[in-house]
């Protein structure tokens, strides 16, 4: 047997023995990583320079302002608000308590650390590439940090998945499942799209974020699962594996 089909042999053991939902989770946070190394690369080459200027400027009108009426620039104002630290910090703290309060404390404290860790992991990056904001018109909402990766993008990636995939635990049927990962995914998808809008972020930054972001969630979830599969097997003792 060629190494080619023997390493293809060994991918469809190994996708045989695992959930179709690890598969997935996998093939998420390698690809999030790929696409943020990519959008990465491009940014710092200077080669997204014309594009990103492309889509941002196809926004807004020879004025600099945003296109379209006045009420759906105050409706993007809102939509962006829900990837704020303010609203995203009270989603997490929410739902943490909620699980505190059903005994599932290990997921709470979980929950709290994944995205303690990915908003500081988020404000590192930027910091390390410093990209300016987009200086061609002035922004419609205040910003005070560096532009890429977009934080807002990040942030509710990373945690509208985390708790789509949390409710997702608790559900049967499939199709509320998809519809569940189909609203975190819309709800983040607005929320960058928001932030090009109104002008703060490159569209560079909203990919690279929502690709970061994306990433953290996935790899999140693949590691509670590992712990949580080896406490449980811990707690059953060797019966557990048949190897008693």
């Amino acid at each position: 047997m060629s190494p080619a089909a023997s390493h293809l042999a060994h991918l469809r053991t190994w996708i045989r023995r695992h959930t179709t939902a690890t598969v997935l989770l996998i093939a998420l946070c390698a690809l999030g990583v790929w696409v943020f190394a990519e959008v990465a690369d491009e940014v710092v080459e200077g080669e997204s320079r014309a594009l990103d200027r492309k889509i941002f400027l196809a926004l807004r009108n020879a004025q600099g302002e945003p296109l379209g009426p006045a009420w759906f620039e105050e409706f993007m104002r809102d939509i962006t608000a829900l990837g704020s630290t303010g609203v995203l910090t009270g989603m997490v703290l929410f739902s943490a308590g909620f699980l505190w309060l059903d005994r599932r404390r290990a997921v709470a404290l979980f929950l709290v650390a994944s995205t303690v860790l990915g908003s500081s992991m988020s404000y590192l990056l930027k910091t390390l590439f410093a990209r300016p904001r987009p200086d061609l018109f002035a922004p419609s909402v205040e910003v005070f940090t560096h532009s890429f990766p977009s934080g807002h993008s990040a942030m509710s990636a990373m945690i509208f998945l985390t708790l789509g995939v949390m409710l997702c635990r608790v559900q049967q049927t499939f199709r509320t499942k998809v519809y569940l990962i189909a609203i975190a995914t819309f709800s983040a998808a607005m929320v960058g799209f928001s932030r090009v809008y109104l002008g703060v972020h490159w569209p560079t930054d909203v990919v690279a974020g929502w690709s970061f972001g994306a990433a953290w969630a996935a790899g999140s979830w693949l590691l509670f699962d590992l712990l949580d599969k080896h406490s449980r097997r811990d707690l059953d003792g060797p019966e557990a594996d048949g190897s008693a």
